[in-house]
């Protein structure tokens, strides 16, 4: 059976997602380093503050742009788990979107089209179909 649409534009959005958040990760890791270092050696606590804030946020980026990427080539790869990985992946993008919409940011409606896509594309008949059969 080939990749239904839905799921391979699904496979694709977490695959570029998760490229773009392990780069955006790393130059945010090496740049909360250097301005840890730089606070270290100074002796300000405010750029030391900062630079150790944006490392931990740029490693916390890394994992989770290395989780989407697992999840999709286990999409691509047909995998169960990938699809379950995706559902949650899209529940709690769709969850952030939603919170961020109740503290007042009316654009974050916009930020819940993409994830919404990907749970109802996930969650079509021929997406199951596809996950149940098991990879010849």
């Amino acid at each position: 059976m080939r990749i239904p649409l839905g799921v391979l534009i699904v496979a694709i959005l977490f695959l570029l997602g998760g490229l773009i958040s392990t780069i955006w990760g790393l130059i945010e890791a090496l740049t909360g380093s250097v301005g840890w270092l730089t606070g270290v050696v100074t002796f300000s606590e405010g750029v030391r503050s900062w630079g150790g804030s944006a490392l931990w946020s740029g490693l916390i980026a890394i994992v989770t742009g290395a989780i989407q990427i697992v999840v999709a080539l286990g999409i691509f790869g047909r995998r169960y788990w990938a699809w379950i990985g995706g559902l949650i992946l899209s529940g709690l993008w769709l969850i952030s979107a939603l919170l961020s919409t109740i503290h007042g940011n009316p654009w974050a409606i916009f930020g819940m089209i993409v994830p919404g896509v990907c749970v109802i594309a996930l969650l079509t008949g021929t997406a199951r179909e596809f996950f149940r059969q098991v990879p010849a």
